[in-house]
């Protein structure tokens, strides 16, 4: 099992001996604690590295040649933290490195996962990498996405809320062709758009207002018309005006599903308006 990898390396010179602590040092502190230790650290951590191997292989897509190389950074990041229970530490510092394997190892198992998991990262830029044959990124493109995605991942686990929208689509434009761009974006909101002109199409129909209306047709171009809408939106979240204007010439082409079901909803939403001015009224004195 190979142990003296960067990730445990730079910990070692991080938290063994700010001052002096060499490569050297990192790797025979290594080999001395899993000589002295290894009969015991090895099998208690490697069944912690399965495991999380396991619930990795349960929650993601993971490509087939990569599974292997993913159970062995498990294992190894959990044979890392374990061989810092070994080392003279204080508790906070042995905390703070074992945090710090964690981070550094997730971003090796996060380049494997992104590119097939499109909600680890951002949708797009995921999707870029999943792509990246196809679309004939050189070497450089890729690794430069590659960072802007790990450090997306890293913003989402601190912040399951993080909205990096316009980091990512300025990311893009800077490595992606535009009509590579807009293709990519029509494909992250191609499953929303689905939805959406289904749920029109069934809201007008439980309210039978679809006699005139041909199902399929009005469903695919709704469809379509909601894709263009997303992109739009996703292309250009950081220039507002642009991103109107576009959006202005594209309302003209709603299809007439569209005009109806956006008329009947906002008959609907005035009708509830009114009923909550007559409760309101009734209880003023």
């Amino acid at each position: 099992m190979r142990l003296k990898t960067i990730f445990i390396l730079a910990l070692f010179t991080l938290f063994i001996s700010r001052a002096s602590a060499q490569e050297e040092t990192g790797a025979h502190v290594v080999d001395s604690i899993i000589q002295l230790h290894g009969n015991v650290l090895i099998p208690h951590a490697s069944v912690l590295g399965e495991d999380a191997f396991i619930n990795i292989l349960r929650k993601y897509r993971v490509n087939k040649p990569d599974v292997e190389r993913l159970k062995q950074l498990c294992i190894n990041r959990e044979v890392c933290k374990y061989i810092f229970n070994y080392l003279p530490m204080n508790p906070l510092t042995r905390v703070l490195a074992k945090e710090r394997a964690d981070s550094l190892y997730q971003d090796s198992i996060n380049m494997l996962l992104i590119p097939e998991n499109y909600h680890i990262s951002g949708h797009a830029i995921s999707l870029a990498l999943c792509l990246a044959d196809f679309l004939k990124l050189p070497e450089k493109s890729r690794s430069a996405l590659m960072d802007s995605a790990l450090d997306f991942a890293r913003r989402r686990r601190k912040n399951p809320y993080a909205n990096f929208a316009v980091d990512e689509v300025k990311v893009l434009r800077k490595y992606i062709k535009p009509d590579d761009l807009w293709n990519i974006y029509v494909e992250k909101n191609k499953e929303e758009a689905i939805r959406r002109s289904h749920a029109a199409w069934d809201t007008l129909r439980n309210a039978n207002l679809t006699y005139e209306l041909d199902s399929d047709r009005q469903v695919v171009a709704t469809q379509f018309y909601y894709e263009k809408e997303m992109t739009m939106r996703d292309m250009y979240v950081d220039n507002e005006v642009v991103c109107e204007r576009n959006l202005s010439d594209l309302y003209k082409t709603r299809t007439k599903l569209i005009v109806m079901y956006d008329a009947y909803m906002a008959k609907k939403r005035i009708r509830k308006e009114n009923e909550r001015k007559v409760v309101g009224d009734e209880y003023t004195w």
